[in-house]
């Protein structure tokens, strides 16, 4: 089981990755949600 609080932020977050070509899994879009990606980059397959 995984919580997040506030929920909030995560929605949006899984909100705006779930539409297909949507914005690149990069740095950027970590942070704007407060969360700090590592490792990696993140490949299509």
């Amino acid at each position: 089981m995984i919580a997040f609080t506030p929920a909030g932020m995560m929605e949006e977050f899984f909100r705006v990755v779930a539409v297909p070509n949507g914005p690149a899994m990069d740095a950027a879009l970590f942070a704007k949600y407060e969360m700090q990606y590592v490792g990696p980059p993140l490949v299509a397959g």
